[in-house]
């Protein structure tokens, strides 16, 4: 990758995340710098992707950084979660197959491109998974950055409303 783009995707980092903080957006370290580097990919100033083995390096840091806070969990407690968790996975792969399988109907769009695109996993996964099929990897990584960024802007205000109106 060229100087220039390294420097613009860097830039994107340091620059997102200070404004984002200013604007006190929530998550402003992931939401800001995404963001800002959407808009310069759009307009085109760059179209340069972070290697491969960045990307699986600041996974791994983040993995870590969040199986850390497990430390100290009673067994029953993570079992409890992980059963919660399967339970939604599932929930939540059968609406996504229903719902692929309806909107198929209206937009043309392949059923399975939609269920990647509205299926509970990472962005970067559920890329892959198309990327792999040879399907519109931009579809699918859209729709997820739409739900990521809807969680992170909208979750914390909801739950701010929730405790102002006491039902939290």
């Amino acid at each position: 990758m060229p100087a220039l783009d390294w420097a613009i995707l860097a830039g994107c980092g340091v620059v997102g995340t200070i404004v984002a903080k200013r604007l006190r957006i929530p998550a402003a370290v992931l939401i800001g710098p995404m963001l800002l580097s959407a808009v310069l990919h759009v307009v085109g100033v760059t179209q340069a992707t972070p290697p491969s083995l960045l990307v699986a390096v600041a996974q791994v840091v983040m993995g870590t950084g969040i199986g850390c806070r497990f430390a100290g969990t009673a067994v029953r407690d993570i079992v409890r979660i992980v059963g919660i968790s399967i339970g939604s996975t599932v929930i939540l792969l059968v609406l996504g197959v229903l719902f692929g399988v309806g909107l198929e109907q209206i937009t043309g769009v392949p059923w399975f491109v939609l269920v990647l695109a509205y299926a509970p996993g990472g962005l970067a996964e559920m890329s892959l998974v198309a990327l792999a099929l040879g399907r519109d990897v931009a579809f699918v990584a859209t729709h997820h950055i739409f739900r990521i960024g809807f969680i992170v802007i909208l979750a914390p205000l909801a739950f701010r409303l929730m405790r102002r109106t006491g039902r939290m």
